[in-house]
């Protein structure tokens, strides 16, 4: 099998309705508040407490931040929302197994891992045309060249995702959403199915097939 990504959020995920779904408050574009969404298993290597506590830390407060994902630090990661008083701004949505109104309404996808390989989500909420501020690893700096972080300072984090919510231009913005979408190309089906004919090519013109 080839593998590759498609780069048309239609392939990709499919609508349904948010409010159907999730006993939370429906999640629509608001100028009241930016929408900061991320989609990962709760787990250590995912990172979501740092992003939880950076969050906590920045000066402006209209925002509203949706994790996508279940996993054995639920429990845990829900009393950090409660001890940070953060229990009307960070919602813990669990599996599922559709996010693209999540994908159309957010503002920022926020993907703080200590480790990746090429992330299926990254490359989905790229192909949705969302901004990223993720961690500087391997794989995501194949991906993205701006909105980096290190994934270990609860600082950097909140300092990228500030810039990337409230201090770059609307056309900054729009310059980093078009260089990631031009970097996810190298990874769509048609590229890996060409790059994948012309190796398999190689390996026929330059090997002796029997014949039976």
């Amino acid at each position: 099998m080839v593998m590759g990504v498609p780069t048309q959020l239609s392939k990709l995920i499919y609508k349904y309705k948010l409010e159907d779904k999730l006993c939370i408050p429906c999640c629509q574009r608001t100028d009241e508040y930016k929408i900061i969404l991320s989609v990962g298993e709760l787990n250590q290597n995912k990172n979501h407490a740092s992003a939880i506590r950076a969050l906590a830390q920045m000066r402006d407060k209209k925002w509203r931040y949706y994790i996508c994902g279940k996993g054995k630090l639920y429990q845990s990661l829900q009393n950090l929302i409660q001890n940070l008083n953060l229990s009307n701004r960070v919602y813990l949505l669990g599996y599922q197994t559709n996010v693209a109104d999540l994908y159309r309404c957010a503002d920022l996808f926020l993907f703080p891992s200590f480790r990746e390989g090429l992330s299926v989500s990254l490359m989905e909420a790229i192909a949705a045309r969302v901004p990223v501020a993720c961690s500087q690893i391997r794989g995501n700096v194949d991906l993205v060249e701006d909105g980096l972080f290190d994934p270990h300072s609860i600082k950097d984090i909140q300092s990228i995702v500030e810039k990337m919510l409230y201090c770059y231009s609307k056309e900054k913005i729009a310059t980093i959403v078009e260089r990631n979408s031009k970097n996810i190309e190298k990874f769509s089906i048609r590229t890996v199915e060409k790059k994948a004919y012309q190796i398999y090519k190689i390996f026929l013109d330059n090997s002796e097939i029997p014949v039976i």
